[in-house]
């Protein structure tokens, strides 16, 4: 006689919940035709905040509301990036952001936004005290801000390899 064990109503419940949130970044914008609240980390630039196939929770904010420190998902022709901000100016009364990745090995350089939107400016890197310049990032490309509590990222870790997998 064998000993199957059965699946309780709690697991198979608790199954299909994992399941639609793994698979939210695939289904929430063409299906509800709003941005996702959830990003997935792809490459080593936030390492070792976040890595690739980690989950991130964001919501989006009101200009004013971003700070410096905070880590948002902006996008960039016909892909998003991740990045933390480490100044904000106004630029003809538009808010602009410059952004750099954390793992300083790999981002050399803040990142670079449309000069036609944000002029270049020079500012003091939070980080290092060194002078940098770049182009900010203008308000009109931020998805979402990620969720913080007590400074720490709102993620689940590398539960979005599934995802990443499905689109390649």
């Amino acid at each position: 006689m064998t000993n199957r064990k059965s699946v309780s109503a709690r697991d198979l419940i608790l199954a299909i919940i994992l399941l639609v949130i793994i698979s939210m970044p695939l289904w929430v914008k063409p299906v509800l035709g709003i941005p996702s609240i959830f990003a997935v980390v792809e490459g080593h630039s936030m390492e070792p905040i976040l890595h690739t196939g980690d989950l991130v929770l964001l919501l989006p904010k009101k200009p004013e509301d971003i700070h410096v420190g905070d880590i948002v998902v902006y996008r960039k022709y016909d892909s998003y990036v991740i990045h933390r901000v480490v100044y904000i100016y106004k630029d003809d009364g538009r808010y602009c952001y410059v952004t750099w990745g954390d793992n300083r090995l790999t981002n050399k350089v803040p990142d670079f936004g449309n000069p036609s939107l944000c002029h270049s400016v020079t500012f003091i890197d939070p980080y290092t005290g060194k002078r940098a310049t770049a182009n900010g990032i203008p308000y009109s490309s931020i998805v979402g801000v990620a969720v913080t509590v007590d400074g720490y990222v709102v993620k689940i870790p590398y539960i979005g390899s599934i995802t990443l997998a499905l689109r390649r």
